[in-house]
């Protein structure tokens, strides 16, 4: 009863250890997988060589209400999506925000 014990904890420590080592891996390394047939949710070769070359710092403004229709927020998912990859091929050099053109803060 005691190894089997034993062996359930380290096996379990074990599983815990990769799973730490899988995650660490996650946040460091860029990876999205796109399965529609026609990769329409993935930037195009062309597109990530052209932001994998960005020198300058790029800011990019996009201008959302929070309290938009169903619809129209599935498009500002989208949009950030596509902006997260950008921003994730361009080696920290493209930026991006979000912001309510009802608060005048930020216009």
């Amino acid at each position: 009863m005691k190894k089997i014990n034993t062996a359930s904890v380290v096996s379990v420590a074990l599983l815990a250890g990769i799973l730490v080592m899988i995650n660490v891996i996650g946040i460091r390394h860029f990876l999205r997988a796109d399965l529609t047939s026609s990769k329409m949710y993935s930037l195009s070769k062309a597109s990530r060589d052209i932001v994998a070359d960005i020198e300058d710092k790029v800011l990019v403004k996009a201008y959302f209400s929070p309290n938009i229709p169903g619809q129209y927020g599935d498009i500002q998912r989208y949009l950030r999506d596509m902006l997260e990859d950008y921003r994730a091929y361009s080696r920290g050099h493209l930026t991006y925000e979000f912001i309510d053109p009802g608060s005048e803060e930020k216009l």
